[in-house]
Order: C-alpha cells, then structure tokens, then sequence
C-alpha cells in the first residue's frame, strides 16, 4: 500500500471551523479560570453559580441545573457539595420529595460572582476584540440553531 492510500482526505471546511470553535472555547476556558480559581471556584462551580443566578428565586433542581450545563447529575453532585461546603450554595430536599436535592445561590454566592463580573466582562471582550456587531450577531444566530442539532 502506498502512503496516499492510507491517508485520511484533509478536513473539510466545517471540520477546521468546528476544531477552531473547540479550541477557541478551550483558550476562553482556560483564561476565565484563572480568573476564578483567585475567588475559590472552579469553571464548572463558577457556570453553576451563574445558572442558579437567572433561575426564578436563584433556586433549581440538580436535574434541570445539570441539563443547562450539559453535565450529569453525578458529576454536578461533586460541584454543588464543594459549592455548599464553601457557602456558595444551600441544598435541601425539595419540599415535596425529599430525593430531588435542590440548589439555592446565597448572598456570598452572588457576591462571588459580583466580585468576579468586571474581570471576566474583561476577558470576554478581549475575544471579540475588532468584531463587528453584524459579525456577532451572526455567529449567535448560527450557534443558536446549529444548538438545536441536539
């Protein structure tokens, strides 16, 4: 066999966009930790405590909380007990079943995430750094539907 014809054919065009998106969202990921890691978080307690921040009464479920963030139940678990152990957050029984363990962001949970805002603001612009509005509104609109693939 020749060496061509063992050779994968080169990505396509989709294929370089999507490892790009990867490894830009690896970069973004890396520098937002540094920045939490100052405050005691990590990035999935820090993405915890910001989706338990927009739930109505800053309350949710570990199912629903860990579908909003694409992790498991299991490992959300780990999270919210160091989260708790911390005082970033409360977990109870929920009041009509006292397996469905629910979380609560407390006042030095948001004010975590108050003290992290202006730093991370900062190195999410620094992304978007000579980006056209038009050109972010695009990538959103084809990220939202390309989401709903799932």
């Amino acid at each position: 066999m020749t060496r061509q014809a063992s050779q994968q054919p080169p990505p396509s065009q989709e294929e370089k966009i999507l490892m790009a998106l990867v490894r830009a969202a690896e970069i973004f990921k890396r520098s937002s930790a540094a920045i939490f890691k100052r405050e005691g978080l990590s990035f999935s307690q820090y993405n915890a405590l910001r989706v338990l921040e927009a739930l109505p009464g800053g309350s949710g479920n570990l199912t629903e909380v860990s579908r909003a963030l694409l992790a498991s139940p299991p490992n959300l678990s780990g999270v919210s007990k160091r989260l708790e152990k911390n005082g970033f957050i409360t977990r109870c029984g929920a009041a009509r079943d006292e397996r469905v363990k629910l979380l609560t962001i407390t006042a030095k949970g948001r004010q975590v995430l108050k003290l992290i805002a202006g730093q991370q603001e900062a190195n999410v612009q620094r992304f978007f750094q000579g980006c056209p509005l038009a050109n972010k509104k695009a990538l959103a609109d084809f990220l939202r539907d390309m989401l709903k693939l799932e």
